[in-house]
């Protein structure tokens, strides 16, 4: 039994069971910020022309942290799917390995 080379085919089981999702995390994170840097801008602008006194903006930036909140919990959940599915294949490779010796 070659232990290397079953660590090395686990690896890139892992690798290649989320490589897909790799992009989507990062194409989701970089979605947010864009939206966010929208809706800030926009309640800065707001505020600095009088458009809104103080107390609206305050909830308004409070209700834009629990905006980004449930979407940064959003990736938390697709990063953790996407660890499981690595996880799961990188232990069926090493279960398959052990197999073929038996």
């Amino acid at each position: 039994m070659d232990i290397e080379a079953i660590l090395k085919q686990m690896v890139a089981a892992a690798n290649d069971a989320v490589e897909g999702d790799v992009g989507e995390i990062t194409d989701y994170a970089k979605q947010i910020v864009e939206q966010q840097k929208q809706s800030l801008e926009e309640l800065a602008k707001a505020r600095i022309s009088g458009e809104i006194d103080d107390d609206v903006f305050e909830q308004e930036v409070e209700r834009e942290k629990q905006v980004v909140k449930a979407q940064l919990l959003a990736v938390q959940i697709m990063t953790e799917a996407a660890a499981q599915k690595a996880v799961n294949a990188a232990i069926d490779t090493f279960k398959n390995a052990v197999k073929t010796i038996i």
